[in-house]
């Protein structure tokens, strides 16, 4: 109950830019009537000291919900239980311009939980007006089909060494390789349905996708 954990991302430097935008996807059903929330702030010293910029908590209709209301523990298992796309709200994007020019600065996200649901959050953007500055991003690299029963076409632009990895929800890492085409393979086929990060290394870039496993 009353319980505050954070996501803090790595030392980001935007001294060199005048436009900071954050976006990023989040997953969410409400449990009961508990109102859990997200929390999100910025340090411009490293993590010294933080400043809030976003607060959301559900309101039983889907201003911050992607999914109806459950008494069950929720696990996103579909595209459409992700913000954007299914019931509920939109993904959220906040101009953070104000930190435009300054060095060391940190992004955190805070989730409040009140003994109430999970809250699952992806695909985290930072970039300038839609150019990345740190981002992961899925914009060169394909993945068919996706939902898939289990194996998974992967199509990158490069030729080049790279390599792939394919995580859990919770983290765990469960398939890696180092590959040198454009085209790879994975097969999920011996893991149960659900969602899981595809994470590829290429040209000193990092691309992530959900792989959707039906």
């Amino acid at each position: 109950m009353n319980q505050r954990d954070r996501l803090i991302s790595p030392p980001l430097n935007f001294s060199n830019e005048n436009k900071v935008i954050l976006s990023f996807e989040h997953a969410y059903a409400q449990r009961y009537n508990q109102i859990d929330s997200l929390i999100i702030l910025v340090s411009d010293n490293c993590g010294t000291s933080w400043s809030r910029v976003f607060a959301m908590g559900p309101d039983g209709n889907g201003i911050f919900e992607t999914a109806p209301k459950t008494d069950l523990e929720f696990i996103p298992t579909s595209a459409d239980d992700w913000c954007g796309v299914g019931w509920g709200a939109d993904c959220i994007q906040l101009d953070l311009s104000a930190w435009a020019g300054k060095a060391n600065c940190r992004i955190a996200f805070e989730a409040f939980n009140k003994l109430g649901n999970n809250l699952y959050i992806d695909n985290v953007v930072v970039s300038r007006s839609g150019v990345g500055i740190t981002q992961l991003h899925n914009k060169t690299v394909t993945v068919s089909p996706n939902p898939s029963n289990g194996i998974f076409y992967i199509t990158t632009p490069y030729l080049n060494q790279q390599k792939a990895e394919v995580y859990s929800i919770d983290g765990r890492l469960l398939f890696s390789k180092d590959f040198n085409s454009n085209n790879l393979i994975i097969n999920l086929s011996s893991y149960p349905a659900g969602i899981y990060t595809l994470k590829i290394i290429a040209n000193q870039q990092n691309y992530q996708i959900k792989l959707i496993k039906k």
